[in-house]
């Protein structure tokens, strides 16, 4: 089966990862990033309780023209 018979929607993001201050207490981060009115995933990485990191995801959508240069110089 092909590729194109597989795949219903492709669309291509340019991915941000922040790494906050995991000394922070959790409800200043969610405060701070609600005034920046964020998007995207807040991941708490935890060891034995305690908060070993603390990552922000934030997909930017590429627009059509972006798209298809940044695919080509990825050669995808």
């Amino acid at each position: 089966m092909e590729d194109e018979d597989m795949v219903k929607v492709n669309s291509d993001f340019l991915v941000t990862e922040t790494t906050v201050d995991p000394k922070l207490p959790v409800d200043k981060v969610v405060a701070w990033l609600r005034q920046r009115k964020v998007t995207g995933q807040l991941v708490f990485h935890l060891s034995q309780g305690g908060v070993q990191k603390v990552a922000l995801v934030e997909k930017t959508k590429a627009k059509e023209g972006a798209r298809e240069k940044l695919r080509q110089i990825l050669g995808v």
